[in-house]
């Protein structure tokens, strides 16, 4: 990040400073930044199965952040909450949180 900053950007200065043989990933997304100048299509460089895995890492960060602040107002039922009924098996909105 440092580089990055030092260098205004340069996709390549910031290369040269990975080691040839680990940072696969990043390499390849600094490769494409460097090729095409673009972040998206940086990040079409990687695999789709690569895509996804940090979508799906990025998903659950954000999940468990929300269930970390969620927790923090304790475990009783809140306004808004979700539930599952358990006599039809439906998902359904805390309306009246007294219930």
């Amino acid at each position: 990040r440092q580089l990055w900053k030092e260098s205004g950007g340069d996709p390549a200065i910031c290369l040269s400073s990975f080691p040839k043989d680990k940072m696969v990933r990043e390499r390849t997304v600094m490769q494409g930044l460097k090729r095409y100048g673009k972040p998206l299509e940086a990040l079409r460089c990687l695999s789709y199965s690569v895509r996804m895995f940090w979508i799906n890492a990025y998903q659950s960060y954000v999940w468990n952040k929300m269930a970390t602040e969620r927790l923090k107002l304790g475990t009783t039922p809140l306004l808004g909450d979700l539930y599952v009924d358990s006599q039809n098996n439906e998902i359904k909105v805390v309306t009246d949180p007294s219930c």
